[in-house]
């Protein structure tokens, strides 16, 4: 039997609390110290342990969270939608700085220079292995979030909500998660702190909507976790270390610039026209 709507917002108003209850010692303790591996995989597993909590208090099931991997395809897309939205921004800033590219690459080969082999092949190999072992690397924090966020959160939402006010208030919703390690913390970059949450908020709830489009679409949280973590890998790992950064530079790329934003926002605008024209993205509860 359907659930009520009131019944739904408790839920989602019970989780919200629940992970912000949970995330607060992990923000203390890299607010005041720095962002190390085990408080970050505490505070990314924050919302896997909320929902958890939540349906166990509810009495539902937890196999409803969407552990079960289906479509091949979705998963192969949220692998590739990165690239997508990420890349262009890096590619016009490396053309129009190239001396300084060159010297990152230059820089980044010998601290990663492979016995034996020159720097192109390196290079390569450095790529390769961000966006294959870092990439899972990131996938094990990456899951934490998605169980929460995708996994409970945008289906509850698609109960009592329209999809686009399920991607727009699932995205917010996570976006002022981060706050507290971008305003207290270390987790921001050198631009103005207002231009860097500024830009940070439009990716994310743009982001979001692509997220709940995966998970709705799916039924699986497997997709868009894996769009998490090729997002964390591809600008983490690769193109950030490969990009000069200049005092325009931090105002285009890396999470905190407009040029990532601008680009989530047109894979999300795309995703979104899709979404309201398909009756199959609807909840798999």
């Amino acid at each position: 039997m359907p659930q009520s709507t009131s019944r739904t917002w408790k839920k989602i108003a019970c989780f919200y609390a629940m992970t912000f209850a949970i995330s607060f010692p992990f923000w203390w303790i890299m607010i005041n110290s720095s962002i190390s591996l085990l408080p970050l995989m505490g505070l990314m597993w924050s919302p896997a342990l909320a929902a958890i909590l939540i349906k166990l208090a509810f009495r539902e099931r937890i196999r409803e969270l969407g552990f079960s991997p289906r479509n091949g395809r979705l998963q192969l897309l949220g692998y590739a939608l990165p690239f997508l939205y990420a890349t262009p921004i890096y590619l016009v800033v490396w053309l129009v700085g190239q001396e300084g590219f060159r010297q990152t690459v230059l820089g980044t080969t010998a601290a990663v220079r492979f016995p034996d082999l020159p720097a192109s092949q390196s290079l390569a190999w450095f790529v390769l292995l961000s966006l294959t072992l870092g990439f899972l690397d990131k996938a094990t924090r990456a899951l934490g979030e998605e169980i929460g966020w995708r996994g409970f959160l945008v289906p509850e939402l698609a109960r009592a909500t329209s999809f686009t006010g399920v991607g727009l208030i699932s995205g917010l919703m996570w976006a002022l998660w981060h706050y507290p390690l971008i305003v207290l913390g270390s987790y921001h970059s050198k631009a103005p702190m207002w231009y860097g949450l500024l830009c940070f908020t439009v990716m994310v709830v743009a982001w979001g909507v692509i997220a709940a489009w995966l998970r709705l679409r799916s039924g699986s949280i497997w997709p868009v976790t894996i769009l998490h973590a090729s997002h964390n890998a591809l600008i983490q790992l690769v193109l950030n270390p490969l990009t000069v950064s200049t005092g325009a530079t931090v105002y285009l790329i890396d999470e905190f610039g407009a040029g990532v934003a601008l680009g989530t926002v047109c894979i999300a605008v795309f995703v979104w026209v899709r979404a309201e024209r398909s009756p199959r993205v609807q909840s798999d509860a």
